[in-house]
């Protein structure tokens, strides 16, 4: 059977629609275009609304058979009543829920019979490859539905991780994505350490890099002493994302976020001052019930101080099923005003930490092609560096930064 994958969402969904395809072609099936297809797999996230809103817009055009899976098939069950669903622990059974979708009848497939690890994959990509260490978080995060799709934390072991490594570094590797829902809450429920499993895959042979995924705060600083000694890897990119998500005291803890601006700003000084030019991306979310003119401008205030080298940015949008949404929200237009803010602050920020590159001379993996004859690469703190000619994909440059914009670096070969 043939079989199209669409994937919504972050690199944790990316993730599991990679194991879907690999369990697919396990099983003799054909991964192919939309076109092509005669079973359509929508792999859905539940972020945000806006996110709701193109999925279920998606779904609308199809007249295929559809299989339903990821997060929002996993709390929005009553939604897609009479569809094929397949829940994030479910992916072991995708091959049974293409056929039943193709079969024209329904299905809820949520538990898989095999260990997530142990499901084959089918990577879409060569040079990068998404190995999930964990999934859930240990969280109550009071605006977040993703905690109740995928649970409370559930770390998995270290060497079936290490083995995945392995096979994607035998495969042509070049970067190892360690994700989860919060890495740095790695081994809180197993006993098992964050950075020993760095230092464990970091061991291995080959020439690759190692990115980590999304750190929640509250571990970062239970950790930040071996945080700073992890980073003095040189295999691990010097970057690390770590969701801030308010400015507010006041917020932060109606958000059930568990640390402090103090806190947060601690870990940003403690980086930049133990890891040189490391990068540092956050979060943050405007217009939170609640929020106030003054809990806004502290936002504001924290982002100045920080100078965060990456800022994601997002209105705050109702989550059904979560506290949050029993709270009355704030108004559109100051909903879109706040996010407009803070946008036009950051593209500031985000110039002048750019510009801080400028002659810069070192080594740059090419990732992806980019727009006409040039190269998207990747230097050691993982800053985006586009070339202005084609190199092979997975390939190693020496580099000159010549400019700037306030999204990335341009380059020239030396």
């Amino acid at each position: 059977m043939k079989v199209f994958i669409r994937t919504f969402g972050c690199s944790m969904n990316l993730a599991d629609s990679e194991a879907m395809a690999g369990v697919l072609l396990e099983e003799g099936h054909c991964i192919t275009d939309e076109t092509n297809a005669d079973v359509i797999i929508v792999n859905t996230c539940t972020v945000k609304d806006a996110t709701d809103k193109k999925i279920l817009a998606y779904l609308k055009k199809q007249s295929k058979p559809l299989v339903i899976a990821g997060c929002m098939a996993e709390v929005d069950m009553e939604l897609f009543k009479g569809k094929v669903i397949v829940g994030v622990k479910g992916i072991g059974s995708i091959g049974r829920a293409v056929r039943t979708a193709y079969q024209g009848r329904t299905g809820l497939f949520l538990n898989g019979t095999l260990d997530r690890l142990s499901l084959p994959v089918e990577r879409t990509g060569t040079v990068s490859a998404i190995i999930p260490i964990a999934q859930g978080c240990l969280g109550s995060c009071s605006y977040c539905r993703t905690r109740l799709a995928r649970g409370v934390l559930h770390s998995y072991h270290s060497d079936d991780i290490i083995r995945c490594c392995q096979k994607a570094i035998a495969a042509g590797a070049k970067e190892l994505w360690l994700t989860a829902e919060d890495t740095a809450a790695y081994g809180k429920d197993s006993g098992e350490s964050l950075f020993s499993l760095i230092e464990s895959v970091s061991a291995l042979q080959g020439d690759f890099r190692i990115r980590l995924g999304m750190a929640n705060p509250k571990y970062v600083l239970d950790n930040l002493d071996e945080f700073i000694e992890v980073f003095q890897n040189p295999k691990l990119y010097s970057f690390l994302h770590i969701p801030v998500q308010s400015g507010s005291n006041r917020i932060l803890r109606a958000m059930n976020r568990l640390y402090s601006r103090e806190g947060f700003l601690r870990i940003v000084k403690s980086l930049r001052e133990n890891i040189k030019d490391i990068t540092i991306c956050t979060d943050l979310i405007c217009g939170y019930p609640g929020e106030s003119d003054e809990d806004f401008a502290a936002s504001m205030d924290l982002i100045r101080e920080a100078c965060p080298d990456l800022l994601h940015i997002s209105g705050y949008s109702t989550r059904p099923g979560t506290e949050a949404a029993l709270l009355p929200a704030l108004s559109r237009k100051v909903v879109r005003q706040r996010t407009g803010m803070a946008a036009s602050l950051f593209a500031c920020i985000a110039r002048q930490r750019n510009r801080g590159w400028h002659g810069w001379k070192g080594l740059v993996l090419a990732v992806a092609k980019g727009k006409g004859d040039t190269t998207i690469a990747r230097n050691f703190a993982y800053r985006q560096v586009i070339i202005p000619e084609r190199i092979p994909i997975g390939e190693m440059r020496q580099v000159k930064v010549l400019s700037s914009t306030a999204h990335y670096l341009l380059a020239r070969i030396c």
